[in-house]
């Protein structure tokens, strides 16, 4: 349990409507995992800040039907980096609305969000 940001009850949903903005903003320590945000149709840009310049970070997005992995970040120094992605209502080679597992691989303090 390193992350600030816990989330015991795994029937948790975080919506996310790109009409909205700041959707989501979260910080932590280390690995972290949000079991469910719903995406709906939008285009979305994430933007992540660290405090170390060394070691690893990266945030994915694994669809609940298990169809894939989509890296939104990755690198070893995200300090202020943002990355645009889109969610389509439907298309079977892209990142289609609805649940996803978000999950974040760090090596020290983190903070994210999501517009």
């Amino acid at each position: 349990v390193g992350s600030e940001m816990c989330i015991r009850d795994s029937s948790y949903t975080q919506q996310l409507d790109s009409g909205v903005s700041p959707l989501m903003e979260i910080s932590g320590y280390q690995d972290f995992v949000l079991p469910s945000v719903d995406f709906k149709a939008g285009k979305y840009t994430i933007t992540a800040d660290t405090d170390s310049e060394f070691g690893h970070f990266a945030v994915k997005l694994i669809p609940h039907d298990g169809a894939g992995t989509f890296l939104l970040l990755n690198g070893s120094n995200p300090a202020g980096k943002s990355e645009e992605f889109e969610i389509n209502d439907s298309d079977k080679y892209s990142k289609v609305e609805g649940l996803y597992t978000l999950i974040i691989t760090s090596s020290s303090n983190w903070e994210i969000s999501i517009k």
